[in-house]
């Protein structure tokens, strides 16, 4: 079974004194906005690439017009969420996640995946999650998702507490909980896995080099063109020194990108499924990878 190390990064913004690098509210608001323009700008998301959940229900941004909705909704969700400022304690604005997505895989089969984390993530609850997939860096393919917390539905609550008389909603993600990013990891590790595993692609790694019960050093990893902490120099002294990769170059990464399936046209947002078993996915979703 062949696996990549899979990247999810975890990173807040926050307005608590508490929290490193806390902002002021204002500062704080222009952040989260400001990484929204990011992650959905037109050059990195493409159609269909911009998806949203919340209260069960998983969005995808067909169009133009779409991708504005998503917009106005992330808004929405970031001004409702900067009311529980107080002074005393402020307020963990967002969360802002990296995952990075196996090269293998389709693009819808991309989209599937982000749509199963988020809507694993959210649930029914009232937390808003936004995702956007960028394919403007060759064989990276991966989501940026930016997430705005809200409170766990009333079911929830009392499935939480059930010999409780009376239970207090608290917020759903919770991601700034201590001691949580790694099962956070492992949890959307899962849900990529889920559908790697169906169609035959490579699967998410995310345990460290010791769990995994290898003997060795981590290492900075070195992609095609290299890392920003390494020089030009010293990247084309380390690739001349193997001679497998100096005879295969890196024309094996062009074999590996996915191909942009056919985009339909004269819909809007509509619902997916929140779960990742194959039997409750939509049709367009599992269509072969080989298409």
């Amino acid at each position: 079974m062949m696996t990549y190390a899979a990247t999810i990064n975890i990173r807040h913004i926050s307005t608590s004194a508490k929290s490193r690098g806390g902002l002021s509210i204002n500062a704080a608001k222009k952040a989260a906005f400001d990484n929204l323009t990011y992650i959905c700008r037109t050059d990195a998301a493409a159609d269909f690439d911009i998806i949203g959940h919340c209260q069960g229900e998983t969005l995808i941004a067909e169009d133009a017009t779409d991708r504005a909705a998503m917009r106005e909704m992330s808004r929405w969700a970031i001004d409702a969420r900067a009311e529980r400022h107080t002074e005393a304690n402020g307020i963990r604005l967002a969360d802002k996640l990296i995952v990075s997505l196996p090269r293998d895989a389709t693009w819808e089969h991309h989209r599937e995946m982000v749509a199963a984390i988020i809507s694993d993530l959210g649930r029914d609850s009232d937390a808003w999650l936004v995702a956007a997939i960028h394919r403007d860096r060759k064989g990276n393919p991966h989501a940026h998702i930016l997430a705005i917390d809200g409170l766990e539905t009333h079911e929830a609550a009392k499935a939480r507490r059930p010999d409780a008389q009376r239970v207090r909603r608290r917020d759903m993600l919770r991601l700034n909980e201590g001691g949580n990013r790694q099962s956070l990891r492992v949890r959307i590790a899962a849900q990529i896995n889920a559908i790697s595993l169906r169609e035959g692609y490579r699967v998410a790694e995310v345990r460290s080099l010791a769990e995994q019960g290898i003997e060795r050093i981590a290492q900075a990893h070195i992609g095609p063109r290299g890392s920003a902490r390494r020089t030009r120099r010293e990247v084309d002294a380390w690739i001349g020194q193997d001679p497998e990769i100096t005879a295969a170059g890196w024309d094996w990464l062009d074999g590996q990108e996915a191909q942009q399936p056919p985009t339909r046209s004269g819909s809007s947002l509509f619902a997916l499924p929140a779960t990742v078993h194959e039997a409750e996915q939509p049709d367009e979703a599992r269509s072969d990878k080989a298409r």
